[in-house]
């Protein structure tokens, strides 16, 4: 376990003592690490980060729950009429939760679940609880469906999205007219116009721009930005605005910048270097963000 700690430090790059003891902090840091580089294994960072979850729980950071205990009855026969073993071993790890808390199979339901995710979260390394989550009710459902003799309740599904995306609906009219003309120029560049490209992007292109585009606006509205002030992509696109948007987005990745940020730093240099027809000085500005978070590594993430 110390060697597990030692690993994880090296990987993250920081000393023992500045790493988080604290479950959902230290997820987060896990979750971006990249062990390769450190010239760390996929199979040792995984027994790494299993061993920092059994050094949590020997000395009581995080909640175990009591393995040394049989599950209730109800439980072994469900999970062996799964076909993948990933799949048992999920139900299983459920099913011991509920075992502690004193619920059998039928008396599962969705505040169970909710406490569940709790304690995945607040208690346990796993790198989506959400995700775990998510598929525990895929499997359940599927369970009840398929072996009514059980009589398993039905659970409601549950969304991970985090999406905060607003409609075009609630932003500005002419925002929204100013992106499907940028959209039309696009697809159908007229090549006596100064503004715009002169090559047409592809549909998918566009369609790609026009969520993206909407994805900023709404950021930046979320970030403080009067939606009644953005009227246009020039606005939009504007460094003051476009730095607002940017840091909500940071923000919402344990404030580092990412792949996605770049992607959209560089969509708005194109929008206000051809079709917004900003200042040289803001024009400059821009770029200089898209440097900056220019990802070091090329590739699929």
């Amino acid at each position: 376990m110390a060697s597990a700690i030692n690993t994880i430090c090296k990987v993250l790059a920081q000393p023992a003592d500045s790493v988080p003891a604290y479950v959902p902090s230290l997820r987060a840091l896990l979750a971006g690490a990249h062990p390769h580089v450190a010239g760390v294994s996929v199979t040792r960072w995984r027994n790494a980060r299993s061993d920092l979850n059994r050094a949590f729980k020997s000395i009581g950071l995080i909640t175990a729950p009591a393995w040394h205990l049989p599950m209730d009855a109800g439980w072994e026969p469900m999970a062996e009429l799964l076909e993948l073993a990933v799949d048992r071993s999920g139900l299983r790890r459920f099913g011991r939760f509920c075992t502690q808390i004193a619920l059998t199979p039928r008396c599962v339901g969705d505040e169970t679940v909710g406490r569940y995710l709790a304690d995945l979260q607040e208690n346990r390394l796993s790198k989506t609880p959400e995700r775990a989550v998510k598929d525990l009710i895929r499997l359940w459902n599927g369970l009840a469906h398929e072996h009514p003799e059980l009589s398993l309740p039905h659970l409601a599904s549950r969304s991970v999205k985090r999406s905060y995306v607003l409609p075009w609906s609630a932003l500005p009219d002419d925002l929204h007219m100013d992106m499907q003309r940028f959209r039309e120029r696009s697809l159908n560049p007229d090549w006596f116009e100064d503004e715009g490209t002169r090559s047409a992007v592809r549909l998918a292109t566009a369609d790609q721009r026009d969520r993206m585009l909407r994805r900023l606006a709404s950021a930046e509205v979320l970030a403080g930005v009067d939606p009644a002030t953005l009227l246009s992509l020039a606005q939009v696109c504007s460094p003051a605005n476009l730095r607002r948007g940017l840091e909500f987005m940071m923000g919402r990745n344990d404030g580092k910048p990412n792949k996605q940020l770049f992607e959209m730093a560089m969509l708005a240099q194109t929008v206000a270097r051809h079709w917004a027809g900003l200042p040289d000085g803001e024009l400059e500005t821009i770029g200089k963000w898209v440097r900056k978070f220019r990802p070091a590594r090329r590739g699929m993430t």
